[in-house]
């Protein structure tokens, strides 16, 4: 190797050790920065986009998603997220117009809710309300487009939404005993697929269940 080739190969040496040394010898330096998936640590990446947008993304970090303002007044404010799929649950499956039905299925929702142990996927109150086969009124095409419509204008949908407000704040008592499980009074027994419950009480014409002793 003659001098001049030496010097040559001793200056691409110093350039490429500088350029090491600033992170640029390679396009791929920093590739993994821009494909990072950032998940929040406060709770708030919800997953709520498994039901769509209805279902709500929580903005919160108690894993109910979107909830009415805490210091609403319960004025005409359209509900959203959570507390508008929570809504739409209360008014599918209640007769039109019974607040006291209405309180029992709300119960029943938030007592799924806080029964990781049983629902270790609903960890909204959205996914609690849409998983299938479970609140029967989203299994029911008509139903469910009677619910999509539904506004704070109907009296009854704003009474559905009114109650919601009232168990995601914590402000309704649990009028079902503990229950996680109803029926109409059409059935004339608990499903056996509900396994060992007991009845706590009658609303209208729901009866409500909950969990039996294991032993």
């Amino acid at each position: 190797m003659s001098p001049s080739e030496k010097i040559f190969v001793i200056i691409v040496a110093a350039i490429a050790a500088v350029l090491l040394a600033a992170g640029l010898a390679s396009p791929l330096a920093d590739a993994s920065t821009d494909n990072e998936v950032y998940v929040p640590d406060d709770g708030s990446d919800t997953g709520d986009d498994l039901v769509g947008d209805d279902a709500g993304g929580g903005d919160g970090d108690d894993g109910l998603g979107d909830q009415p303002d805490q210091g609403d007044d319960g004025s005409d404010d359209e509900p959203t997220g959570n507390a508008l799929t929570f809504a739409r649950t209360i008014y599918g499956e209640t007769a039109l117009g019974n607040e006291a039905q209405a309180q029992g299925v709300a119960c029943v929702v938030m007592n799924r809710y806080h029964d990781p142990w049983h629902y270790p996927l609903e960890r909204t109150v959205g996914l609690v309300c849409t998983q299938p086969k479970q609140f029967s009124c989203w299994d029911v095409q008509a139903l469910v487009t009677r619910m999509m419509a539904a506004t704070t204008d109907d009296a009854n949908f704003a009474m559905c939404a009114n109650v919601a407000q009232q168990a995601l704040s914590g402000t309704l008592a649990d009028v079902t005993g503990g229950a996680e499980f109803y029926h109409d009074n059409r059935l004339a027994a608990a499903p056996s697929a509900w396994g060992n419950v007991v009845q706590t009480v009658q609303i209208g014409t729901l009866t409500f269940y909950k969990r039996g002793s294991l032993l």
